[in-house]
């Protein structure tokens, strides 16, 4: 049963965090590393002289490369300031797509190419992306055959010629020319040997 936990804000204190992570069942790496992070944060309280380390970044990596995270917790650390953690959830088949419209405002480069990859990014975030100052980010989107193909039609007439090239390339693989056969002939020689 979930019961509803205020959600916390990463300057709340970890307790409050590993609240929030117990509301849902995790696979048995998550729930371990969960459970024995808050027994630490439960020693450090008893034992203020300990110095304050952060225990939750690994348990933050682990539920954001999880495929079944909740989307609502995946949510939640798309707000954290570490640029490999956005990245992963950008990556994450289960992140919400208003999740992935915030990070495809990221300064990062890597994160909003991940987030153009994401089978669950919203088509009006694709067609920002496909306009993105960045040449990686357009290159990166113009070699993906999933992307829809206004898209590719679109980067195929970029201002970039290796933009346009690879869109051009990845529309051509995606939907192949009609190959030509050569005409059969319609009688074969006598073989000289009989």
């Amino acid at each position: 049963m979930v019961h509803q936990t205020e959600k916390p804000t990463f300057e709340a204190n970890e307790q409050l965090e590993f609240d929030f992570y117990l509301q849902w069942e995790w696979p048995e790496h998550i729930e371990t590393t969960l459970r024995r992070l808050l027994w630490i944060s439960l020693v450090e309280l008893a034992e203020p002289e300990l110095v304050k380390r952060n225990h939750t970044a690994l348990l933050r990596w682990q539920i954001a490369t999880y495929p079944e995270a909740s989307q609502a917790v995946l949510d939640f650390l798309a707000t954290d300031s570490d640029p490999d953690l956005q990245e992963r959830i950008a990556e994450n088949p289960q992140t919400w797509p208003m999740t992935l419209a915030r990070l495809a405002k990221s300064p990062l480069t890597n994160v909003r190419i991940a987030v153009a990859h994401n089978e669950n990014t919203s088509i009006d975030v694709l067609i920002s992306l496909a306009e993105d100052p960045s040449l990686d980010v357009r290159y990166s989107m113009a070699e993906n055959p999933a992307l829809p193909s206004k898209l590719l039609r679109q980067l195929s007439a970029d201002e970039n010629p290796y933009v346009a090239c690879r869109a051009t390339r990845t529309l051509a693989r995606r939907n192949p020319p009609a190959v030509e056969h050569m005409p059969l002939r319609s009688h074969r020689r006598e073989s000289k040997l009989g």
